[in-house]
C-alpha cells in the first residue's frame, strides 16, 4: 500500500535530485527518481493542475493532514478509513 497526497502543480516544485517523467499510458504521466527508480509522481490529463505524490518521497510529510480520502473504490477491504474525513468514491475537483 502507498500513501499518495494530491497538491496543485503551481505548489509543487523538486528541490533535490532529478524526477524523470514517462508517459505511462493515455492521458497519464509518472515521475520517479532518476538516480534510484522510487515513484514519486501521477498527473493525469483529466486534472491538469493537480499532481499526485507518494508521501514517502517527501521530505517531511509528517506535517501534512489529510482533508479526505479519494479513490476510496479502490482501497483493500479490510483497511477501514474510520478518522471522519470525508470520503470519494473517485477524486474530487481541486480547491484552486
Amino acid at each position: 500500500m502507498v500513501p499518495w497526497a494530491t497538491f496543485l502543480k503551481r505548489n509543487f516544485a523538486v528541490v533535490e535530485g532529478v524526477m524523470e517523467l514517462i508517459d505511462s499510458s493515455p492521458g497519464v504521466t509518472r515521475g520517479h527518481c532518476r538516480k534510484c527508480g522510487t515513484s514519486i509522481a501521477y498527473q493525469h490529463v483529466a486534472r491538469p493542475a493537480e499532481i499526485d505524490l507518494t508521501l514517502a518521497s517527501l521530505g517531511d510529510p509528517i506535517d501534512l493532514k489529510p482533508t479526505a480520502h479519494i479513490w476510496v473504490e479502490d482501497k483493500i477491504p479490510w483497511l477501514k478509513l474510520d478518522d471522519g474525513l470525508p470520503q470519494y468514491a473517485k477524486t474530487t475537483a481541486p480547491d484552486a
